[in-house]
């Protein structure tokens, strides 16, 4: 189903990552991952980063791994806030141009902005997949928010 598909992902930390590369490796054509943080050496342990990236932007370095697991991919990166993203008009519609839109922040900031933008927008909306883990990895929760669902991922969790 992933293959050729549009995808957008925020946030390329433990959660972030790991989704890009199996969407990378599941074939989709076009990835947009959005993360304004940084590599630094105490992620290395739980997120898929090499110590030579050490200083890169997160959304940099996840796309160079994608390309080295799948090099038809295209792996766009952008080093910007995503809940500034959410909230601009222009850099909205960017996001809104992919098939599927991925919230793997982990913010409530983010799940807010998220909510507070699309919980009553007008047009259609890509599926909106949220996702979390617990802080020992021994829970998680996905949501999917689509067209008809009132909310987004706050409201869906409740």
């Amino acid at each position: 189903w992933w293959r050729g598909r549009h995808v957008a992902i925020l946030g390329c930390g433990a959660i972030g990552s790991a989704v890009a590369m199996l969407l990378a490796r599941a074939g989709a054509g076009k990835v947009v991952l959005y993360d304004r943080d940084i590599v630094k050496p105490g992620v290395l342990v739980r997120q898929l980063f090499d110590r030579y990236q050490i200083g890169l932007g997160k959304a940099a370095a996840t796309a160079k791994n994608m390309t080295f697991a799948n090099r038809n991919v295209e792996a766009l990166s952008s080093h910007s806030d995503v809940v500034k993203i959410i909230a601009s008009d222009e850099r909205r519609s960017e996001l809104l141009k992919a098939d599927v839109i991925i919230n793997a922040t982990a913010s409530t900031t983010a799940a807010t902005a998220l909510e507070k933008q699309f919980r009553s927008w007008p047009k259609d909306h890509p599926p909106i997949i949220s996702m979390a883990l617990g802080h020992n990895a021994d829970h998680a929760l996905l949501t999917m928010a689509v067209n008809a669902v009132p909310g987004i991922a706050i409201d869906l969790d409740r």
